[in-house]
């Protein structure tokens, strides 16, 4: 079981964050260019205006020994569609722990009780077979749905610059009021998987 603490942002993070980046299995799968400290500065200060002005909502992941291991971030926030989009990263040293999973349930209890959006969206490059794979352990994502939202598939495509996959979570799918813990996952799955596919059918 693993737990985890999503926190806001703080420039004290940089250094941090900075080496965690520099890694290049990190770098190279979220396609980076950040090149000094200064470089993670000035993305720390862009989110932390976003936040402000409520397009984004973006927490650092702290694991169980309160070490900083990644972010997640809710992006593209619309609060009129009650929309937004889902990304996150986790240092490599911590990839296959269970951290991703546990931050996913954490910062969408976020995006659907605090901000009580109806959907969120998870994207993927076609290339990134690893965060494909780990999309797939989450039980209540809807697969595929370029068709059906496809300006939200072309603006994704258009950030990434190559061709991608969306996913979705719908808030009615999503098991709210639940910690973050991995073994939150085994007790929902079942309920989920069944909401899932009624949702497809329909």
């Amino acid at each position: 079981m693993k737990k985890i603490q999503l926190k806001p942002h703080s420039l004290t993070y940089a250094d941090r964050i900075f080496a965690l980046t520099s890694a290049p299995e990190v770098k190279n799968a979220l396609g980076l260019h950040v090149d000094t400290v200064d470089n993670t500065i000035d993305f720390l200060q862009a989110v932390m205006q976003e936040e402000m002005e409520g397009k984004t909502v973006s927490r650092a992941i702290f694991n169980e020994f309160d070490d900083l291991i990644g972010i997640t971030t809710l992006m593209f926030i619309d609060k009129e569609k009650k929309s937004c989009s889902l990304g996150t990263w986790i240092g490599h040293s911590y990839w296959g722990q269970g951290y991703n999973i546990a931050s996913k349930y954490a910062i969408l209890q976020i995006a659907f009780e605090e901000l009580h959006l109806e959907r969120v969206f998870i994207g993927a490059r076609l290339v990134n077979k690893r965060s494909q794979h780990a999309q797939k352990k989450l039980p209540f994502v809807t697969w595929h749905v370029e068709a059906d939202y496809p300006d939200v598939h072309a603006a994704l495509e258009e950030k990434e610059k190559q061709a991608c996959l969306l996913n979705v979570v719908h808030r009615a799918d999503f098991p709210l009021n639940r910690s973050a813990h991995t073994d939150d996952i085994s007790d929902s799955q079942a309920v989920v998987r069944d909401a899932s596919i009624k949702r497809n059918e329909s």
